[in-house]
């Protein structure tokens, strides 16, 4: 994928790298950007070779969210576009740049259908049929802004939040996961592990399982 412009591709050894490019901007997200993320996940899900997604960045920080300086200059805007969108639609710039006019009427369905596909683009990392890592790093100055919140609306924030998990499921799948942590422990390979850790000890029985996955060995950390 030669033509990418804020982030790479490198799919090799079972594993697709996709990675945000725009460091100058502290990886801020754009219209291209998104558009882009969704195109590589596709191609990495489709591909036989890939086994897992790992999203990571280049520069200091993993993401610093939206692009408020296209945004803000370009009167809403979220940069330009992969592939110019057809004249008159949400995605459109002219269309975009009259809906964030203060001078005149927001219409929030025009504003939906343009972010929608945004929300719809970061989504497609959750329905790739593989498993996603995402490799975080950098700031974190989001903790200091929220403690300036009033407390009442993190509280609110919250429960929304968690109320999605809730409907995605998130008791059943707690109690689905107990239950089979017990079977896991009670399989043939499960009664196998255990009966090596009392025989060779624990420290032998995970060396032996880990080390056809290539762990590096012992950990070097003395702390």
């Amino acid at each position: 994928m030669s033509d990418l412009q804020a982030l790479t591709y490198e799919p090799g050894e079972r594993v697709a790298r996709i990675t945000l490019n725009r460091p100058e901007r502290g990886n801020g997200i754009t219209r291209r950007l998104v558009t882009e993320l969704e195109q590589c996940v596709e191609r990495a899900d489709l591909d036989p070779e890939v086994r897992v997604i790992l999203l990571q960045s280049n520069g200091k920080g993993f993401c610093g969210g939206y692009d408020l300086v296209e945004s803000a200059q370009g009167q809403g805007l979220m940069g330009e576009e992969t592939v110019a969108p057809p004249p008159g639609s949400p995605l459109d710039p002219s269309v975009m740049a009259a809906n964030h006019d203060p001078r005149e009427t927001w219409d929030p369905m025009v504003d939906y259908a343009m972010m929608s596909r945004n929300v719809r683009a970061f989504m497609s990392l959750f329905h790739c049929g593989k498993p996603v890592v995402c490799k975080v790093h950098g700031f974190c100055v989001a903790v200091d802004r929220i403690a300036r919140m009033p407390v009442n609306q993190l509280q609110m924030m919250k429960l929304l939040v968690n109320q999605s998990l809730y409907s995605q499921g998130l008791h059943a799948t707690q109690l689905l996961g107990t239950v089979f942590d017990g079977i896991t422990r009670h399989t043939r390979e499960g009664h196998a592990f255990q009966q090596r850790a009392a025989t060779a000890g624990f420290r032998q029985a995970v060396r032996e399982r880990d080390e056809p996955f290539g762990d590096p060995g012992p950990s070097t950390f003395k702390g």
